[in-house]
């Protein structure tokens, strides 16, 4: 079994009823999701494990770079869609968010810039198969 770990640690700030300081009161929260080894054939639950990881990148879940984020979503891209389109592709006329995390997003101020950035990995992927 494989075991994805993740952790919050939350700050609440809350006062005592006889003098105004405040204390700083820190809660550690500890997930674990497991992962079982799936075989390739079995498609319904490699679709399943892909979800789930697309899901946890786009909420920031997973830490990785911006370049693998953009990477991870030319390939989400090329899954839903299939292959880029030659004319104008309008995929992701505001739909950034659907594919990138908002932290991704805000970080860049120019979406114009980061659609064209995405749409060339896209257009790399050409002939890509949904399994490949």
């Amino acid at each position: 079994k494989n075991a994805a770990k993740s952790s919050t640690l939350t700050k609440t700030i809350s006062k005592k009823k006889d003098d105004h300081d405040n204390i700083e009161e820190f809660h550690f929260q500890y997930k674990v999701r497991y992962f079982f080894e799936v075989p390739d054939n079995d498609e319904p639950a490699v679709e399943l494990m892909y979800v789930q990881a697309k899901h946890d990148v786009v909420d920031a879940r997973y830490p990785c770079s911006d370049q693998d984020a953009v990477t991870l979503a030319a390939l989400q891209i090329q899954e839903e869609f299939g292959d880029c389109p030659e004319s104008d592709c309008q995929y992701l006329a505001g739909n950034l968010g659907k594919y990138l995390s908002e932290k991704i997003i805000s970080d860049r101020n120019d979406d114009s810039a980061l659609e064209a950035q995405l749409l060339k990995l896209y257009a790399k992927l050409q002939g890509y198969s949904q399994q490949e």
